[in-house]
């Protein structure tokens, strides 16, 4: 029974993880490169918060997936950015505005840091909100936070 469980499971993840991934297809094949290019800074800033919360919940492979596609995806983003290549309407409409206001010094990945720190204080943030005061209320919190967050379709 439990090897059936598992197996169906499985068989569900591969679906939702197919059509996750046929929908983003879809949406990209109809968006702008200037809206693309915008996804890509929520995007980054997304995978550097999950990526705190699966540290925090202890997945390490997780976490450095997550963490490098962050890296990866802002310094694409800050590129673009840099070449004029987002429009304003849709960085207004898509990047979240921590992003915007962290940029700035002397390289992209000076930026990232600040990004990144920015992120892990957001994710901190909510842990001291929401009470969850020991190691093991953060464990708890950060695991239901990346299944609220899908954070496993993030970058697949």
């Amino acid at each position: 029974m439990k090897r059936f469980l598992s197996l169906f499971g499985f068989v569900i993840f591969v679906f939702v993880v197919s059509i996750a991934e046929s929908a983003e297809n879809n949406a990209k094949a109809e968006l702008t490169q200037s809206e693309q290019s915008a996804l890509r800074g929520l995007k980054f800033y997304n995978a550097f918060e999950c990526s705190i919360l699966a540290s925090t919940a202890g997945d390490k492979s997780e976490q450095k997936r997550l963490y490098d596609l962050g890296i990866e995806e802002g310094r694409k983003f800050l590129k673009e950015l840099e070449e004029g290549k987002i429009k304003q309407s849709d960085i207004s409409a898509t990047v979240p505005l921590v992003v915007m206001f962290s940029l700035g010094g002397p390289s992209h990945d000076f930026m990232l840091g600040r990004i990144f720190e920015s992120a892990a204080n957001s994710v901190y943030r909510k842990f001291k909100e929401n009470g969850d005061d020991t190691d093991e209320l953060r464990k708890m919190a950060a695991q239901a936070m990346l299944i609220e967050r899908n954070s496993m379709l993030i970058g697949r």
